[in-house]
């Protein structure tokens, strides 16, 4: 079923913060910063159920004395903006502009009220004012749930890129001042707490508790992986040679670190003085100390970190 869309939208103007509380010396002449940021955004509703989504966004910074109709047409002339900027009810006066030019006279009128606004950053010589564009769309119960699990895949996946991109940040401005070991052992703690507390403004639709631990554990497993590709990381473990073991071997020898037998699958390894390991144990074991467990034969000076 196609869904059934109002040919109607509304914007909703709101301002975030004002210079009032500066002195009128470092606003003379209305001489501060403007930001107008324009949202775009579809509400999905069957019965009383809403989800929205979020699908465009864009922002025009400007001095407060140069606000004019050009700034304002540029704005909207100079985006993608997903909807037609005719027949649009501005709230809260529910009145329907009828073309663009009576919608940059409404955005004028609002943006010059700002002297009246309390702010709650008395510091910030920055306007923001939000116009929040929306579309809404009545569904069915099948498109409805359709539409909720699209929206959500798509939420989740924008949160493990900004998740993986403070992760990816940290695991390269790794520094010398402890050791790789440590460095590394910090990564599960690390993201556990990134997940954990950048996410509580998403835990009412985004996340739950079961995609919450697959998310922690698939960040841990890419943030371990882009860890060993460091450089420092690389110059330990290229002294390492794989261990061909024949098939039907009779493999009767112990990794000595974590004394387990050496299994027909294991991944064998041996450090330039023959003593071998599983690869995982000796990887993790050089970490902390670039030597031998059993003799102690140590590996040539690591390379700096890029």
């Amino acid at each position: 079923m196609e869904p059934l869309t109002t040919s109607e939208i509304y914007v909703f103007p709101l301002f975030c913060n004002s210079i009032r509380n500066i002195p009128a010396s470092a606003t003379s002449g209305h001489n501060f910063n403007l930001d107008i940021n324009l949202f775009a955004m579809h509400t999905y509703t069957c019965d009383e159920n809403i989800i929205e989504e979020f699908n465009f966004g864009t922002r025009c910074a400007c001095k407060y004395e140069s606000l004019s109709e050009e700034t304002i047409n540029r704005i909207l002339l100079g985006t993608d903006f997903p909807y037609s900027i005719e027949r649009i009810k501005w709230d809260p006066t529910d009145k329907i502009l009828e073309n663009k030019d009576d919608l940059i006279k409404h955005i004028l009128e609002f943006a010059r009220r700002v002297e009246n606004v309390t702010p709650p950053f008395k510091d910030d010589d920055t306007v923001y004012i939000n116009l929040l564009f929306v579309k809404p769309v009545s569904v069915s119960p099948q498109e409805f749930q359709l539409t909720k699990s699209r929206i959500l895949a798509k939420e989740r996946e924008y949160l493990a890129e900004i998740l993986w991109e403070e992760i990816y940040d940290k695991i390269k401005r790794i520094g010398q001042g402890s050791s790789l070991y440590e460095e590394f052992q910090w990564i599960e703690y690390y993201v556990q707490e990134l997940v954990m507390r950048g996410t509580s403004k998403w835990r009412s639709r985004c996340l739950d508790e079961n995609y919450e631990r697959e998310l922690i554990q698939s960040l841990i497993e890419k943030a371990r992986r882009e860890f060993k590709s460091l450089p420092a990381v690389r110059s330990i473990i290229q002294f390492l040679q794989k261990v061909n073991i024949p098939n039907g071997h009779d493999l009767t020898e112990i990794c000595s670190i974590c004394m387990e037998k050496y299994l027909p699958d294991s991944e064998v390894y041996s450090m330039p003085c023959r003593h071998t390991f599983h690869f995982d144990c000796i990887e993790t074991w050089l970490l902390k100390n670039p030597s031998c467990p059993m003799c102690r034969y140590k590996l040539p000076p690591i390379l700096e970190l890029n």
